[in-house]
């Protein structure tokens, strides 16, 4: 009984590291989006005393960049800018994620990877900091993965970065695009366009692409690359 609760533990420990993996990359991402929608500079000039609106634009601009700092979220005239909404919306999921990360540190024991994360705390950060502070905290939980589920790790650089996977699995292999459009049963124009992200496999083809990766990962060795 007792094994059996710690092969739980096990599992479980996997599954909400992938969980946590794969929500920091969703927050990542919105976070990335939202900085490119308000990326206008603020003008150095501050607006007249009685405007109220151009306030609100330069406090929601300001918010987004520098979401941690307070002063920037306070709500001028007619409720929360869009800025300053997109900046909240950032907050509460951003510490609901830290708060589950701490949890799972708690839970499984894991307190080195906590301290690991501090040098990069987000909340240190603005702007394009807090996207390169986000991307160190997946890359810290990414190796965490690799130790205990190695396989758990290739599901979710596939879920994430799938193109480059891809390449990395082909070349792991030696093989050609077109040798690996044979194995794959595709066209090589259906492996040049996932490669390059411009279209994602599905059905029969998804289930080709993923045994194909995991096969340059998982199995050993790579293989030996074919003469030029």
């Amino acid at each position: 009984m007792a094994h059996m609760k710690t092969v739980q533990s096990a599992a479980e420990s996997v599954e909400e590291l992938k969980r946590l993996i794969l929500d920091y990359y969703q927050l990542k991402a919105f976070y990335a989006n939202t900085l490119g929608e308000f990326s206008a500079p603020v003008p150095d000039e501050f607006p007249e005393e009685g405007d109220t609106e151009a306030w609100r634009e330069r406090n929601g601009t300001l918010a987004v960049h520098k979401p941690f700092y307070h002063p920037f979220r306070q709500v001028l005239g007619d409720g929360p800018s869009a800025g300053q909404r997109k900046a909240s919306e950032f907050l509460d999921r951003y510490g609901a994620l830290r708060r589950r990360l701490e949890d799972y540190c708690s839970i499984y024991e894991a307190t080195g990877l906590l301290s690991a994360l501090r040098p990069t705390d987000v909340n240190t950060s603005e702007g394009e900091g807090i996207v390169r502070a986000l991307a160190l905290h997946i890359d810290h939980l990414k190796r965490a993965l690799s130790r205990i589920a190695p396989d758990t790790l290739v599901d979710v650089r596939i879920e994430t970065e799938l193109p480059a996977l891809l390449r990395d699995a082909r070349k792991r292999r030696g093989h050609t695009q077109q040798t690996a459009a044979d194995e794959m049963k595709v066209s090589l124009d259906s492996v040049k366009t996932w490669e390059a992200g411009k279209h994602r496999p599905e059905g029969d083809n998804r289930s080709a692409v993923e045994r194909y990766i995991r096969k340059a990962f998982l199995s050993g060795s790579p293989e030996t690359p074919p003469n030029p």
